[in-house]
């Protein structure tokens, strides 16, 4: 099925600055570096924001600064589509056109949660 999404140009200022990602996805946990977070970020800048509606896969973990006024709850993502949940309630879907965990990682790389 062929679907036409409208995509518009997201602004710098829609996401915050975002450091120290990790994905969950449910036990397992997926750290990544220091450097492959800076990359997400900036796939992030130069993601499109759309309205798709996708079926997430995995939490984003992440370190919001303290003085950031547009502060996230939490986003979610299959990889693709990233879901920002604001704690103001708005939501903010971006597309950074490619799965970037099958991209770049195998599912071996998540391990156990410790707790």
């Amino acid at each position: 099925m062929y679907q036409l999404t409208s995509l518009n140009s997201l602004k710098k200022d829609v996401i915050p600055q975002l450091t120290y990602f990790e994905f969950k996805k449910g036990n397992k946990i997926l750290n990544i570096k220091k450097s492959e977070s800076f990359y997400l970020f900036s796939e992030f800048e130069n993601a499109v924001q759309t309205n798709i509606d996708f079926k997430p896969k995995y939490e984003l973990l992440f370190h919001q600064n303290e003085t950031d006024l547009n502060k996230i709850s939490n986003i979610i993502t299959d990889g693709r589509y990233f879901k920002y949940n604001f704690e103001n309630s708005k939501v903010v879907i971006v597309d950074v056109g490619y799965n970037f965990i099958e991209r770049n990682f195998k599912a071996s790389d998540f391990v156990n949660e410790i707790r």
